[in-house]
């Protein structure tokens, strides 16, 4: 698999999109063994599309950041604006502080 890093943050976004949706990005390279049969969501210890997708999530999310990932989920999927896009996150983020929740 290609260091992350090396991918644009558009890129990255995409990929995380395919990955949040279960399907493998072909960036990545080669799809993991029998990836089309493995369960999506199983136990830790269970071998499934989680175990292979987290870990990557997880860094793309520490590359680009949350923001960037809901906006270019909010106008590229959702086909929102930039101020729809700004108003939800703002909203967002004075129930996380209100809150402590995200969601």
């Amino acid at each position: 698999m290609r260091n992350l890093r090396e991918f644009s943050k558009k890129e990255l976004a995409e990929i995380h999109y395919n990955l949040n949706s279960w399907k493998w990005d072909y960036r990545l390279g080669a799809k993991p063994e029998n990836w089309d049969d493995l369960p999506n969501w199983e136990p830790l210890n269970v071998l499934s599309k989680r175990l292979y997708i987290v870990p990557i999530m997880d860094e793309i999310l520490n590359i680009v950041g949350a923001k960037y990932l809901f906006k270019h989920f909010h106008l590229n999927k959702l086909n929102r604006s930039e101020r729809e896009f700004e108003i939800w996150w703002l909203k967002r983020r004075l129930r996380v502080f209100f809150t402590g929740r995200e969601i």
